[in-house]
C-alpha cells in the first residue's frame, strides 16, 4: 500500500481513542482540506489538536503560546496549498502513522486503557521529524515541556467547569461509573438487518482488494451486490453495475500488497457515512436506516472514493439522491397516485431536506436568473454570490454591502473573469455544477456545524469564501476584499 493509506487497526486501536481524539484526525483531514493537501501529515495533525481547544493537549499548547492562527501561518510559509480543492479519500503519512504509534506507546507508559489528545501531542514530539513537530521546535516546545505540562493537568483535581466527560477525554473506568460507549455501540444498532449484510459485504470486498480498511469505497460495492435492497435497484437503474464499480475502484486506488487476515475496521470517512445515514432515516421518520439511508449517506458525504467512483462514471451526485428519495414512496407503501408524481428536480430536494430559509431559497432561484442573463448553460459559484446580492433582503447581502461590493460590480467582474456566453440559454432549470452542489453540501455543513436547523443566507457565504483560491477569492479580490475578511464578518454577524 502507499505511504498515505489509511492505518490498519491492529496497529492503531481507534476504538480506544477518546472522542476528543477521533475528533483531532476528524479534523486533521479537515485542515488537510483546507490547503488542498491530497494526505494528513503531522502539520495537520498539529492544527487538529490547537483547534480542538478542550482536551489537555489543547491546553498544554494553550499554555506554550502556541495558537492556531500562528501554526497555520508558520505552515503556509513552509509548505504550499494545492493546485485544486482534495475530494477524495485522504490517508496519513508515514510520520503521521508514527505517531499514532508513539501515541499508543504513550498511553501504555502512563498506565491510561485510553488513548487521549495528551497521547497524541507526545506522540507528535516525540516522532521529531515531520512539518509539525518543525512548527513546535520554533516556538521552543520540548518533549520535557509538554510532558511535565501534561503530567500536572492530569493529577489536577477536577472542577465542576474543568471536569471532562466520560464520553470525551475521560478514560473508560471513570469514577462516575458510567461506561463509555463505543463508536459502534452508539451507531451500528441504529442500522436495520439489511445493512448489517451490506458491511459485511463491505468487509468482503475490502479483503478481496487486500485493503486493511473499510472505506466508502467498500461501503459502496457491498450496496451494489445486496441486490435485494433499495439501494442497489437505485443504483441498476443509473447503470451502475458490480464490476464497473471494481474496475473503477482498482483504478483509483489499487490493490494491497499481501492477504489481510485480521480484523478490519472503517475509516472515519466511512463513520461519517453511517452516521449521515441514521440521520437520513431519522428525517424521513424511519426507526431505523435502511440501504437507502447509507446510499443518501454516501451522496450527501459527497467527498469519499464511493463518491469519485460515481462521479467518474458520469454520474451525478444530485441524481442519485433525487432517484433515491424519488423510488422511496413506491418501496415504502405510497400510493399509486404518489408513485406517478413526477420527481422534483434535485435543488427542490436540495432544499426540502436542508430545510432552506425563504430568502436561501430565493437566492438559489436568483442564481439560475443570473446564470441565464450572462447566457451561460449552468450554475456555478459566480452565480451563487451574484444571487446573494440580487436577493437584496438577507443577511449575506448586508454583509456584502459593508465592503461595498453592489450587484452591478459584481455582475461586470463575473463577465470580465467568465465572458458571456455565444447565444442565449432557452428557458428551463439549469443545473448546478459538480463544483457548486460540493459548496451547496459545504453550507449545509456550516448550518449543521453551528447547530442551526435552518440554512440561510449566511451559511452560503461562508461556505463560498471556505477556500482561498479559485473564483470566488479572485472575484472579491477584484472588488476589493478578500474572502478571509467576507468570511470573518460572516461569523461575527452569526455570532
Amino acid at each position: 500500500m502507499s505511504p498515505t493509506d489509511p492505518p490498519p487497526p491492529d496497529r492503531f486501536p481507534i476504538g480506544k481513542f477518546t472522542e476528543r481524539a477521533r475528533k483531532v484526525l476528524s479534523l486533521a483531514q479537515e485542515e488537510s482540506q483546507r490547503f488542498r493537501h491530497n494526505y494528513i501529515g503531522t502539520e495537520h495533525l498539529l492544527l487538529a489538536l490547537i483547534r480542538e481547544n478542550e482536551g489537555i493537549a489543547a491546553r498544554v499548547l494553550h499554555t506554550l503560546g502556541v495558537e492556531l492562527k500562528s501554526a497555520r501561518k508558520d505552515m503556509e510559509a513552509t509548505l504550499k496549498r494545492g493546485d485544486h480543492i482534495v475530494l477524495g479519500e485522504i490517508g496519513l503519512t508515514a510520520s503521521a502513522k508514527k505517531i499514532i504509534e508513539l501515541a499508543v506507546d504513550e498511553a501504555r507508559h502512563l498506565n491510561h486503557h485510553y488513548i487521549g489528545t495528551e497521547h497524541l501531542l507526545l506522540g507528535l514530539i516525540r516522532e521529531g521529524t515531520g512539518v509539525g513537530n518543525a512548527i513546535l521546535e520554533k516556538k521552543g516546545v520540548t518533549l520535557e515541556k509538554v510532558r511535565t505540562l501534561t503530567i500536572q493537568f492530569l493529577s489536577q483535581p477536577e472542577t465542576p467547569s474543568e471536569k471532562l466527560e466520560p464520553t470525551k477525554e475521560a478514560p473508560p473506568n471513570d469514577p462516575s461509573g458510567e461506561a463509555k460507549k463505543s463508536w459502534e455501540e452508539t451507531h451500528l444498532n441504529k442500522l436495520n438487518e439489511q445493512v448489517h449484510k451490506v458491511l459485511d459485504l463491505a468487509d468482503e470486498e475490502a479483503r478481496r482488494f487486500q485493503h486493511n480498511y473499510i472505506g466508502t469505497e467498500h461501503l459502496l460495492l457491498g450496496l451494489t451486490r445486496d441486490q435485494g435492497g433499495v439501494a442497489a435497484q437505485v443504483l441498476a437503474r443509473l447503470g451502475v453495475g458490480l464490476e464497473q464499480v471494481r474496475r473503477a475502484i482498482e483504478f483509483i486506488i489499487g490493490r494491497g500488497d499481501r492477504i489481510v487476515n485480521s480484523k478490519i475496521g472503517m475509516t472515519p470517512r466511512s463513520k461519517q457515512v453511517i452516521e449521515l445515514a441514521i440521520d437520513e432515516a431519522q428525517r424521513l421518520n424511519q426507526p431505523l436506516a435502511s440501504t437507502e439511508h447509507l446510499l443518501l449517506g454516501l451522496v450527501r458525504e459527497g467527498k469519499g472514493i464511493a463518491a469519485g467512483v460515481l462521479e467518474s462514471m458520469g454520474i451525478n451526485l444530485a441524481r442519485v439522491r433525487q432517484q433515491t428519495l424519488d423510488f422511496l414512496p413506491q418501496e415504502k407503501g405510497g400510493s399509486s397516485s404518489a408513485a406517478s408524481t413526477p420527481a422534483l428536480p434535485a435543488i427542490e430536494i436540495f432544499k426540502k431536506t436542508y430545510h432552506l430559509t425563504n430568502a436561501a431559497k430565493k437566492v438559489l432561484d436568483l442564481a439560475q436568473g443570473e446564470a441565464h442573463l450572462l447566457q451561460h448553460d449552468h450554475i456555478g459559484l459566480e452565480h451563487l454570490l451574484a444571487g446573494l446580492l440580487h436577493e437584496e433582503q438577507n443577511a449575506a447581502a448586508t454583509i456584502l454591502h459593508s465592503f461595498a461590493i453592489d450587484l452591478a460590480q459584481t455582475r461586470a467582474a463575473i463577465e470580465g473573469q467568465m465572458k458571456r456566453g455565444q447565444q442565449p440559454v432557452e428557458p428551463g432549470n439549469l443545473d448546478f455544477t459538480p463544483l457548486a452542489w460540493a459548496y451547496l453540501y459545504l453550507a449545509a455543513d456550516e448550518a449543521q456545524q453551528r447547530g442551526h436547523h435552518q440554512l440561510d443566507t449566511p451559511h452560503l457565504l461562508l461556505a463560498l469564501t471556505r477556500e482561498s483560491q479559485g473564483s470566488i477569492p479572485k472575484l472579491l479580490e477584484s472588488l476589493g476584499t478578500t474572502v478571509e475578511a467576507v468570511r470573518a464578518k460572516t461569523l461575527e454577524a452569526l455570532q
